[in-house]
Parts: C-alpha cells; structure tokens; sequence
C-alpha cells in the first residue's frame, strides 16, 4: 500500500508526493562530509516479493509509505534501533553537501525507514540514482 498526496505544480503538471514520515529521517552532523553519504543496496533479505517496505517510523509498527525494489539504490542517512532512515529518489536529493548540525531531512526526494537487515552496503564506486 503507498500513501499518496496529489500534487498539482504551477505547470499544470500532477504527480503523486509520497507522505512524509511520521519520524523524519534525519542528516547532517559532520562539517567534513555530505549530510547523507553513506550508500545501500536493498537486499534480499528482508524482502517480500523482491519489495521492501518503507515505513514512516523506525519500527514494524509504523504505517508502510510505499515499498522499494530489491536493487535499488538508497543514501542511509540515520539509525534507530534495527531500522535505518534512508532516503531515495533520483539527482542528489539535497544532501551531498555537508550539514554541521543533525536536522530533519527535508528535501525534494522521499524518506523513510527500512530494517536494517533490508539494505546492504553499495559496492564500490556506486552513485546514486540521477548523480
């Protein structure tokens, strides 16, 4: 099940804006890196259907936004117990720039949380989507 908001832009253009986490993926703190550098895969693992679900909090609890393709490509920005925030979408989603103070993530590409048994590390040299 995917919660969405429909959109209308000043183009005319819609699209469907997924919702935001109930607890907001959170980047930043290192004044040498990018707000959210660490890359992952979504792995077998913990999929149902070659799917992941993505939830709006950091436990199995929290409603399911949406669910992400094994393979696909996610910036692991925060931890909280056995579930990471993760953000994804194409281009650098706001966060290759480094952040000197943790804050709530609040860019153009969706967030949300994901077990961490769900998301491997990205090989070397793996960009993220749109980069």
């Amino acid at each position: 099940m995917r919660w969405t908001v429909p959109v209308l832009l000043a183009t005319g253009l819609a699209f469907e804006a997924v919702a935001a986490p109930a607890v907001p993926v959170r980047v930043g703190g290192d004044v040498d890196l990018p707000a959210c550098a660490e890359l992952g895969v979504i792995g077998e693992t913990q999929s149902q259907e070659g799917r992941v679900d993505v939830r709006s909090g950091p436990t199995g609890t929290f409603q399911v936004l949406e669910r992400l393709n094994v393979g696909d490509i996610v910036r692991v920005c925060d931890r909280n117990g056995t579930f990471v925030g993760v953000i994804y979408g194409e281009g650098d989603c706001g966060v290759a720039e480094p952040v000197a103070r943790r804050a709530s993530y609040r860019g153009s590409c969706p967030s949300g949380w994901v077990h961490n048994r769900s998301v491997e590390p990205a090989a070397p040299g793996a960009v993220a989507p749109g980069t």
